[in-house]
C-alpha cells in the first residue's frame, strides 16, 4: 500500500482530493504517533506532505488490516 491521494469532505461538506507529495511509512512502528494514535503490527500508517488551500500540511493515514480494514485520517498537532 501506497498513499498517492486522499479523498474527503472538508469543513464546508464538500467533496476534495488532494496529492500526496511525499510521505514516510511508519507502519508497524509499535509507538505512539504525534497525533495520539497508536500504531500497532497489524496497522499501516503514515506521515504524508500534501497541498492544500495554497499551503503545505501535513496529515496521518492509517490503515488498520485485520480488524475493520478501515482508513482514518487525522491532522499533525503540535
Amino acid at each position: 500500500i501506497i498513499p498517492i491521494r486522499v479523498r474527503f469532505e472538508n469543513e464546508d461538506g464538500m467533496r476534495q482530493i488532494v496529492t500526496i507529495k511525499g510521505y514516510i511509512d511508519h507502519s508497524h512502528c509499535g509507538r505512539q504517533m504525534v497525533d495520539g494514535v497508536y500504531v500497532t503490527k497489524p496497522m499501516h500508517a503514515y506521515e504524508c506532505r500534501i497541498q492544500a488551500n495554497g499551503a503545505e500540511r501535513t496529515m496521518f493515514l492509517y490503515y488498520e488490516v485485520g480488524r475493520s480494514q478501515s482508513w482514518s485520517m487525522t491532522n499533525r498537532i503540535g
